[in-house]
């Protein structure tokens, strides 16, 4: 676990910098007006006085003398994430010469799972989309999460070609890895896996969430043990090297050469390699940009992002600094004036990870139930459902209702909004299990909902606190009493009354604080990354700021833009990890000619 970047690290940087917590730079290293990167493009500053970041100042030119190597191919991908390998594995079908530059020393990790629709795997339980279906799911996707401000035609691309995507990579999976393609198996509220093909909870299609559920969108790639998370994205990177693409780990890319003819294409990417050293990759073919997000750059985030900064953990990969997104921009790139957060809530604000060991796990099912999580998202028990939440002043702040993902989503948004940290405290009493054993899942993915789990694991590592008053336990968690208790008071009179008048949480959820013990354990946002990033068109072209594509440069994954708005389409998860895969294979193939997109 890491605990990196948030809003009290970047202040206290900042201040250390000299730089006021804004971000308002020094006038001394804001660019001359009319400025010009090493490329030819002005960075649009106009005056010292108008560049407030320090990546809005376009850097000098590396000078020729510190270029130590040159490197010639055809197609260069720069990152070997889960997009990036997507496009090494189908450009390394297409074409001899292609390289892959990845700043860490290996390949990024997989996730737990991707996202397809109308795949052999789906019409093989008799699963299938037909128009109206998929029209809506573009719809629902575009207004839900990109506000309208995305690009519908770009979720569009992805709706019809993941299917494709899923059934060649699973391929990939099943004949070079030895793996399994499987479904992210719904679970009830109960805690009992749902039949493949079935409703999630209500079948009720007016809920989003269920409605998307009867499809068995989250497709697994399960390796031969269960004991141990199964690095799928590995396989993809293998494979692309199997069939002769190079890869240069510990490398990273800084700067993007562009052409001085007419259409201006860009030729090359400049990267340091594992000593620091300059060296320039030539790509004639063209480049892919899929070097993730730029959540380890907190002036991005300032910019771009603002909520990110107030996560209480940061798990992102160390390498998602932005340096390519940066790079881009310097040459006249567009990008994304709003992003969304990968976040969860629930997360123990101790530190502490108590996710049991997959591999000492006996029970072959919650040994692949664990190996499928990441641990760092595991929470206390019961304190990720929806009790009543309050912040360090004791005062309630949200409908706390988290039962599905789309909730979860939201609430880490709600977490993230929480003044002064972005976090708060998860209260309930003796008699949960009587209020609420019927519709909460003792175990899952995330957490194990028992008394026993409490009692013997929880509280006696302070990731939960326990008292026998609301007095007593306001003085453990440091909220001043006489408030807890009035929200308390106000809360038990709602709950009894069968109608939550503030915040509408449903009756199901809402039950009285009322029989000893008490409870409370802090919980927090855990973020991966944000989603935003270049601007793209249509054929997954990086454009410039005036919406123009910048020739043979390509962004996908989170390096990409115009897919997404502020929120995360959490209803139909998978979205990520599919939508980068789907965009890394066409991609290479826009490059190679073999273009799907019209």
């Amino acid at each position: 676990m890491t605990l990196e970047l948030n809003r009290r690290t970047f202040l206290k940087g900042m201040a250390a910098a000299g730089v006021a917590s804004a971000g308002v730079l020094a006038a001394g290293c804001a660019p001359t007006a009319g400025s010009t990167s090493s490329e030819g493009e002005s960075t649009g500053t106009g005056s010292s006085e108008e560049a407030r970041y320090s990546f809005e100042v376009v850097p000098e030119p590396i000078p020729e003398e510190e270029i130590v190597e040159t490197i010639d191919c055809e197609i260069l991908i720069v990152g070997a994430g889960i997009a990036g390998n997507a496009a090494a594995a189908r450009a390394s079908e297409l074409c001899d010469d292609v390289r892959v530059i990845e700043a860490g020393s290996g390949y990024g990790s997989s996730r737990s799972s991707t996202t397809g629709y109308n795949t052999k795997y789906q019409r093989a339980l008799g699963l299938e989309f037909n128009d109206e279906i998929r029209d809506q799911l573009i719809l629902d996707a575009y207004m839900l999460s990109g506000r309208y401000q995305s690009r519908i035609d770009l979720i569009s691309i992805y709706v019809d070609h993941s299917g494709e995507m899923l059934d060649w990579a699973g391929g990939i999976m099943e004949d070079f890895g030895g793996a399994q393609v499987t479904y992210a198996a719904p679970f009830s509220q109960t805690g009992d896996k749902l039949a493949a093909g079935t409703l999630l909870v209500t079948g009720d299609k007016s809920n989003i969430t269920n409605y998307y559920n009867l499809f068995e969108l989250s497709h697994n790639f399960v390796g031969p043990d269960p004991h141990e998370k199964f690095e799928w994205n590995a396989v993809m990177g293998d494979y692309a090297a199997s069939n002769g693409a190079v890869f240069d780990f510990n490398t990273k890319g800084v700067r993007i050469e562009r052409s001085e003819e007419e259409d201006r294409p860009v030729t090359g990417v400049i990267a340091t390699n594992k000593d620091g050293a300059y060296v320039r990759y030539n790509a004639s073919k063209g480049i892919i940009i899929a070097a993730g997000d730029y959540m380890r750059d907190p002036e991005m985030l300032q910019k771009y992002c603002p909520l990110a900064l107030n996560n209480y953990y940061d798990f992102s990969a160390p390498q998602c600094d932005g340096a390519m997104a940066k790079a881009a921009m310097w040459i006249g790139a567009g990008f994304d004036t709003m992003a969304t957060l990968d976040a969860w809530p629930g997360q123990t604000i101790t530190g502490k990870i108590m996710r049991p060991d997959p591999a000492k796990e006996e029970n072959p099912e919650l040994a692949a139930l664990w190996a499928m999580s990441d641990a760092w998202s595991w929470n206390p028990a019961v304190a990720s459902y929806p009790m009543l939440y309050v912040t360090k002043q004791g005062e309630r702040f949200t409908n706390e209702e988290t039962e599905n993902i789309t909730g979860c989503m939201r609430m880490a948004n709600c977490l993230a909004s929480v003044p002064p940290e972005g976090f708060a405290w998860s209260i309930w009493d003796g008699a949960w299990f009587e209020k609420y054993g019927d519709i909460l899942a003792p175990i899952t993915a995330f957490s194990i909902n028992t008394q026993e789990q409490i009692d013997n694991v929880d509280v006696p590592n302070g990731l939960t606190f326990k008292a026998d008053t609301i007095e007593e336990l306001a003085e453990m968690v440091e909220i001043p009493y006489e408030d807890l208790k009035a929200t308390i008071d106000t809360y038990n009179a709602m709950c009894e009354s069968g109608h939550d008048d503030l915040f509408l949480k449903q009756a199901k959820w809402c039950k009285p604080i009322d029989t000893p013990p008490f409870y409370a354990a802090g919980i927090g946002m855990g973020i991966e990354c944000v989603r935003g990033g270049l601007t793209m068109d249509g054929k997954l072209r990086i454009t410039d700021t005036e919406g123009k594509p910048i020739p043979h440069l390509y962004a996908v994954g989170n390096s990409g833009g115009s897919f997404y708005g502020n929120i995360y389409p959490s209803m139909i998860g998978g979205t990520g990890t599919g939508h980068g895969m789907t965009f890394g294979m066409l991609a290479a193939e826009e490059i190679m000619g073999q273009s799907r997109l019209g």
